[in-house]
């Protein structure tokens, strides 16, 4: 015996599709493999990310528990991303910067697993913690190990309040106000990297 249902589908006004206005840097492991070709490229338009130590085995293009494909980086293998996000005065304009990543196997939850940082400024993450430092101040924020989370901070144009917020998977979690290559990796710490983008302007968050 079997029983029909129709259903009549709509597209939903919700647009999931990554910000693509002022994005100057996009890198994403969706429907990546260690056994492509290519698994040691990752790249948005001319810039390519540098991969090292990896052994595509234990690490690399890995399948999470939920699904998702994404980039874990552990031991000695190493990524660097060619691209100074603090290279120009931001200030008029403004900055979004955005990470998606879970950290696990931690040994050390003070080791920075990933870095943004020119001369004491920049964008520092640790196990649990991420924080972004200027001139004048510093703001940061915590999460949990073994959990997938996006952090962005969102640093407000000189025009506004000059203010800079702090989000974990699009809630607000810190303000304050305002006041180099990305590098993740660490040895006592286990990072897999789904998606990592840079705006060149400050975005409103939902």
């Amino acid at each position: 015996m079997t029983k029909t249902f129709n259903l009549t589908v709509t597209e939903s006004e919700i647009d999931v599709r990554p910000e693509e206005a002022d994005l100057v840097l996009f890198l994403t492991s969706v429907n990546r493999s260690n056994n492509e070709e290519g698994k040691n490229i990752w790249n948005y338009g001319e810039i390519f990310a540098v991969l090292t130590a990896f052994n595509y085995a234990t690490n690399g293009w890995i399948k999470t528990v939920d699904g998702f494909v994404a980039l874990r980086v552990n031991g000695d293998a190493r990524v660097t991303i060619p691209y100074n996000s603090f290279a120009n005065d931001f200030r008029s304009t403004g900055k979004t910067i955005e990470f998606e990543f879970e950290t696990r196997d931690v040994t050390d939850y003070d080791s920075v697993i990933l870095s943004c940082m020119n001369a004491g400024i920049g964008l520092e993450v640790t196990a649990q913690k991420a924080i972004f430092r200027s001139e004048q101040t510093s703001i940061e924020t915590q999460f949990k190990e073994d959990e997938r989370v996006r952090i962005s901070f969102v640093i407000e144009k000189k025009a506004e309040n000059r203010l800079i917020f702090v989000y974990i998977n699009g809630e607000i979690r810190n303000k304050t106000t305002l006041l180099s290559p990305i590098r993740p990796g660490s040895r006592s710490a286990a990072v897999t990297v789904p998606q990592i983008s840079l705006i060149s302007v400050s975005m409103t968050m939902p």
